[in-house]
Parts: C-alpha cells; structure tokens; sequence
C-alpha cells in the first residue's frame, strides 16, 4: 500500500469517526466528561503541588 492511498484511508477513516461523533447524542455528554475529568485531574495537580509546598515549608522552620 503506497503512501498516497494510505493517507486517504486515515482521512476517510477519521471523517467517519467525527461524522458518528457530531451525529450520535451521546456525544457532547462525552465532551462533558472529557473536560470535567480534565479539570478534576488539574485539580488534583495544583492540590499536590500545594501540599508539598507547605510540607517543605514545615521542614524548613
């Protein structure tokens, strides 16, 4: 498989999958997920730097 073909293969492969995405009801509900557990993750990120950060202060004291 040549590369010309290849790449039309990975383009209507990818436009199938944004039509079922854009088409199915389901899927801003999974847009909603996607970003609330990015936020939570983020969340969690800040929390732990912050908690080093005092408990190094405590040491420092």
């Amino acid at each position: 498989m040549d590369l010309n073909s290849f790449l039309n293969t990975l383009s209507n492969i990818s436009q199938s999958i944004a039509k079922f995405l854009f088409a199915s009801k389901w899927s801003i509900w999974i847009i909603i997920l996607i970003v609330v557990i990015y936020f939570i993750w983020k969340g969690l990120e800040n929390a732990e730097k912050k908690r080093f950060d005092t408990e190094e202060l405590g040491e420092e004291k």
